[in-house]
């Protein structure tokens, strides 16, 4: 679903919510059926915010633009994965993000 114009509507989307609350992208790669975020983010922030204000903004002007996606009885899963990244490298995050764009 996330390819051709629909991918290239969500990363205009995602950009405009990150630069509205004044994060940082490190990272963004949007697959075909989900996307992957490296986010610098103000720490007193809760994880579950940031998806929530991402996929709120992104599912309503999606599905709006892209008739198709109505027939989806919802844009976005409610899964979500957040993780600090004190502890792991850069190099790291990028493995494996690389190794989940090949599936």
């Amino acid at each position: 679903m996330l390819v051709g114009p629909v991918h290239e509507r969500l990363k205009q989307l995602l950009e405009q919510v990150i630069e509205a609350h004044a994060w940082n992208v490190l990272k963004l790669a949007i697959q075909s059926d989900h996307v992957h975020l490296l986010l610098q983010a103000n720490p007193y922030a809760l994880p579950a915010d940031h998806a929530r204000k991402l996929n709120g903004r992104s599912s309503h002007l999606l599905r709006a633009a892209f008739p198709q996606s109505q027939r989806m009885p919802s844009f976005w899963t409610r899964s979500t994965f957040s993780s600090t990244t004190s502890k792991v490298s850069g190099a790291v995050i990028e493995r494996s993000m690389a190794q989940q764009a090949k599936r």
